[in-house]
């Protein structure tokens, strides 16, 4: 695409945007031709390079993510595929049709190695777990009576001191859920993956079933068991899933509080399956929850002074 066509559309509309910064817009030229653009704030310069080396890290391994047209480096502007509007979980696509496909995009990512990534963006660790658990701890408590969030993040912590002890960290999207994956023309695309980085073998599954798509125990099984799971790893994969679940929801508290309310309607969902998990655990614990807070919340009523 050259410089006179990237300006030369007759159409623009806004898109809904991710929970960070960047824009995006859909803009469709003369000839019916329609593209999407980012744009990058002011202070994300380094975010949109890594942006554009980690889409050709994929790229060259064999994972398709939306072609890169034109980048404008000086405005922060990047002009990309457009893939359609809808991800897999906005167009209500069955999920188990495509576990494999998506689970052996997992392995291909993991196949890359973590020197590639290490060099952009800093490890999902014990300690950056340990601090997304205290964050999600502030956020979270208010949904629940007395001691809850803070007695499961303590269990959390524990079992992943252990973890990291003994496992090798491997390449990881960082961000696999269903909202981050797209299908077109029977091909799987990935969005999002600016933030790639080395972490432990199960995290980028536990995104899969765990965050927005909430995987049956029958569905769940089965991708343990395709991805060679044994029991040990199977405890893993249900400590990481905690982890990735209060993660999720404190980020939906942390965005409403700033004004971004609809994702609020999946804290119950959210909630559900972390009860799912602690019990498959044999975690016990009474959960004495807000109903009333939550009731909102899933009505999107909740409110905060932003």
């Amino acid at each position: 695409m050259d410089g006179k066509r990237a300006l030369d559309f007759d159409y623009v509309e806004t898109l809904a945007g991710d929970l960070s910064g960047r824009k995006y817009f859909r803009v469709r030229y003369l000839d019916n031709f329609t593209a999407v653009v980012a744009k990058f704030p002011e202070n994300m310069e380094t975010v949109m390079e890594k942006f554009l080396l980690i889409s050709n890290l994929l790229l060259s391994n064999g994972v398709k993510v939306p072609l890169i047209y034109k980048v404008d480096p000086i405005s922060r502007i990047v002009i990309m595929e457009d893939l359609g509007r809808a991800n897999i979980f906005d167009a209500g696509i069955d999920v188990g049709k495509i576990i494999t496909n998506l689970l052996d995009i997992i392995k291909v990512i993991q196949a890359i190695p973590v020197e590639k990534v290490s060099c952009l963006n800093p490890p999902l660790d014990f300690n950056l777990m340990n601090k997304e658990l205290d964050e999600a701890v502030y956020y979270l408590s208010p949904f629940s009576y007395k001691d809850f969030f803070p007695r499961v993040a303590e269990y959390i912590k524990q079992n992943l001191y252990d973890i990291f002890g003994k496992v090798q960290l491997v390449t990881t999207h960082r961000d696999y859920m269903v909202r981050n994956i797209i299908v077109k023309d029977r091909n799987i695309y990935i969005l999002d993956y600016q933030d790639m980085r080395e972490s432990i073998f199960c995290y980028d599954i536990a995104s899969l079933l765990n965050d927005s798509f909430f995987a049956s125990k029958e569905l769940e099984d089965f991708c343990l068991s395709y991805m060679g799971y044994d029991r040990e790893m199977e405890f893993c994969y249900r400590i990481v899933s905690l982890q990735r679940i209060l993660k999720a929801a404190s980020t939906f508290v942390k965005f409403a509080r700033r004004g971004v309310i609809n994702l609020l309607r999946m804290l119950p969902e959210l909630f559900y399956r972390l009860e799912y998990q602690l019990q498959l655990l044999k975690f016990s614990i009474k959960v004495d929850w807000d109903r009333g807070l939550l009731n909102l919340a899933s009505k999107g009523e909740l409110r905060w002074e932003v």
